[in-house]
């Protein structure tokens, strides 16, 4: 198979050149308005919660597993779950109530 240059690999769609390309991307930067600017900024802000329950149930996890494995026991590591859980919880809606208070 022959090798193909690196600048005719790129996908280019078939109304324009490779040259109109970043004109375009610059014209569709300038019609977002400040408010459509906000909606991204909260949006990508409300995407970031998503990560905050699970990992703090996982920190929770580790913990009460340590904790098991140091005292010889099996409990530790479903309260550490909880107890996870529960400051997950609490973090996801301080972080919330903060997004939203922020002035639109």
């Amino acid at each position: 198979m022959p090798a193909v240059p690196f600048e005719s690999a790129r996908f280019v769609p078939p109304d324009c050149t490779l040259l109109e390309l970043p004109r375009k991307t610059r014209d569709r930067e300038e019609v977002m308005t400040p408010n459509d600017r906000k909606s991204l900024a909260k949006a990508g802000a409300y995407m970031g919660l998503a990560f905050i329950l699970p990992i703090a149930m996982y920190a929770g996890y580790w913990a009460g597993d340590r904790l098991d494995q140091h005292f010889q026991t099996r409990f530790w590591y479903v309260i550490g779950i909880l107890v996870g859980f529960a400051a997950g919880l609490y973090e996801l809606i301080r972080q919330s109530n903060r997004i939203e208070r922020r002035k639109e």
